[in-house]
């Protein structure tokens, strides 16, 4: 029988929090019992040390709760550690050493042309370039150490969330127990009157202990995010340094193949090599008729130049950046205009795909894509390279500027002016040495452009624009 309204109140007035019972308190002191051995493990603290600190009851909260979180912040593979410093050296040694042949390099700047130091130069950037491989490389380690990290760190948490799930859920059952039983009944449950006393002072303790434990859980929810956050983040960091490494590899091979190329034209005769030199100044046809490689197709340097000024008029991004872009962006390989959407794009950007194929009345099936390569995803459109997602957020101001309605990826001019403007929205439009080269990182890198070991690609677009500048000056007779 339920005691009366009147001495039910009164209870809830003196205790003020739900009483539990018998069978509840039973578990509770089941749980109390190894909470307790956990915490004396982990504090060193005796049992009655721990009750005089926190209650009979409530400390199984903290232990079961509030502890795990700190563990999980504090605990680091002490291999991995030691790893991460190693690495940490290397790095420093191998940028030492390219510091090295940058002061090495830009020293030969100020000597006469001749085929020697043509040579020579050669041969620094070619060293260079390798250690700037090796750099990467090793970055590329550093990063899945990080990425290993957080996937650790977020099992950890999702463990501990789980867990507490179920813990929380059990403790709330029992509380609402204690509802079901009268004042007098639960009175009637204890052989002293301390006894009585003794749980009430327990269950506030728990049910103080409660409130904290749901604002940790809940904290730890939104570290979770911030931990998901951060592992796409560092995901997304190592597919750019893979494609800055194959762009260094094709740096490479390119530097390789051009000092082969001189010493097969010049026979090592000094001679020849000057009067190359003397030709290069004035032959305007050669320029123009130079291949212009992009993906998937070649057309000549003076049509991609008409292209890039079209652009430019758009834009304000000078047309030897915008070609220095495009260049250095098509040594990513030979996947580029060789993939299928269906196998090489990601899952997630296949409807947006077929979306933009609907719109330019194109069978999505012929049109190609980047090939997937050993890592990551392809699916990469056209010669500016954009995914269909991107393409999306640069549709719009392509349009205005091209009057093409709508527009199109695989189309030159529209891509020259999506490229464009993708940089230009980056800074590239103040046409200072330092804008033009954020604004190139940013190009590569979104929100990790700063970082050092991405430096190398835009001093390297930097100095592939300067190229492309001296052979328009030649060309508009300047």
């Amino acid at each position: 029988m339920r005691a009366p309204s009147k001495n039910r109140e009164y209870f809830k007035m003196l205790t003020s929090k739900e009483i539990f019972s018998k069978r509840a308190s039973h578990n509770f002191k089941i749980i109390y019992a190894e909470s307790s051995r956990r915490a004396e493990l982990s504090t060193g603290l005796s049992r009655r040390q721990l009750r005089c600190s926190t209650g009979l009851f409530g400390i199984w909260l903290i232990f079961l709760l509030v502890l795990p979180i700190f563990v999980m912040g504090q605990t680091e593979n002490q291999d991995q550690k030691s790893l991460k410093e190693i690495l940490k050296k290397e790095i420093d040694g191998v940028e030492k050493q390219i510091s090295d042949y940058e002061e090495i390099i830009a020293s030969k700047q100020t000597e006469t042309r001749s085929l020697s130091n043509e040579i020579k130069d050669f041969d620094n950037q070619i060293k260079k370039t390798q250690l700037e491989i090796k750099k990467t490389e090793l970055v590329l380690k550093e990063a899945e150490l990080e990425i290993k990290d957080r996937e650790e760190q977020i099992s950890k948490i999702e463990n501990f969330l789980s867990r507490q799930k179920i813990l929380l859920g059990e403790f709330l059952r029992e509380t609402r127990g204690f509802d079901e039983h009268s004042f007098f009944e639960i009175m009637l449950s204890n052989k002293r009157i301390s006894d009585f006393f003794d749980e009430a002072r327990a269950i506030q303790n728990i049910q103080e202990n409660l409130q904290t434990a749901s604002l940790e859980v809940n904290k730890s929810k939104k570290n979770l995010e911030v931990e998901k956050d951060a592992y796409e983040q560092e995901r997304e960091d190592q597919l750019s340094l893979m494609n800055l490494q194959k762009i260094q590899e094709n740096d490479l091979k390119e530097k390789m193949e051009g000092r082969k190329s001189i010493l097969k034209i010049t026979k090592g005769e000094e001679k020849k090599y000057q009067q190359l030199l003397s030709e290069a100044k004035k032959n305007v046809t050669e320029i123009k008729k130079q291949l212009f490689v992009l993906e998937g197709m070649s057309i000549t340097f003076e049509e991609a130049l008409s292209y890039a000024q079209f652009a430019s008029e758009k834009t304000n991004v000078r047309p030897a950046l915008l070609l220095a872009v495009l260049h250095v962006e098509t040594k990513l390989g030979t996947e580029l205009g060789r993939g299928n959407w269906k196998v090489d794009m990601k899952p997630a950007d296949g409807e947006v795909f077929a979306a933009i194929c609907k719109k330019l009345k194109l069978d999505p099936d012929l049109m190609p894509v980047s090939r997937k390569p050993s890592y990551g995803w392809g699916g990469a459109m056209g010669p500016g390279q954009f995914l269909p997602r991107t393409w999306l957020l640069y549709e719009d101001g392509v349009q205005k500027l091209t009057g093409d309605n709508p527009p199109n990826p695989w189309n030159l001019k529209d891509a020259f002016v999506a490229t464009a403007l993708k940089l230009s929205q980056a800074g590239a439009n103040l046409k200072t040495y330092e804008a033009e080269r954020t604004a190139v990182l940013k190009f590569f890198a979104g929100s990790r452009w700063n970082r050092s070991y991405y430096s190398w690609y835009g001093n390297n677009v930097m100095s592939q624009a300067e190229i492309y500048q001296k052979q328009i000056n030649i060309l508009e007779g300047k």
